[in-house]
């Protein structure tokens, strides 16, 4: 375990794009006004909401890597399917394009499809 988890960690890009993307646009706020409201508590509709259209986006945005180009799954997805005995970390092993097309682009359309407040 902590051999897989130190090789993850090794591999930075995954972070510094979230952590980019998060402080981004936080900052810059880009997010919903909603967002930086820190009235009301948590809204379980809110939070379901988000982890289905977040999940299903994710769903939609692995298929179109394997279906949509071929010289897209192999430059950028295939990797992650190199793994004949794989571990919890793997699954986390994309490139910059693949972090980009599974994580950042559906947190940015759950955010702006779910207005909810800061704790939701």
């Amino acid at each position: 375990f902590w051999v897989d988890a130190a090789g993850h960690l090794a591999q930075p890009e995954g972070f510094i794009l979230l952590g980019s993307y998060l402080a981004g646009t936080w900052m810059f706020r880009i997010m919903p006004e909603s967002y930086y409201s820190g009235t009301g508590g948590v809204n379980f509709l809110h939070v379901f909401l988000q982890l289905v259209i977040n999940d299903c986006l994710q769903t939609i945005m692995h298929l179109a890597e394997h279906k949509v180009s071929p010289a897209i799954y192999k430059s950028s997805h295939k990797p992650h399917h190199r793994f004949l005995n794989p571990k919890m970390f793997d699954a986390f092993n994309g490139s910059v394009t693949d972090t980009v097309c599974m994580i950042l682009f559906p947190l940015s359309v759950t955010a702006q499809l779910v207005h909810c407040n800061v704790w939701s």
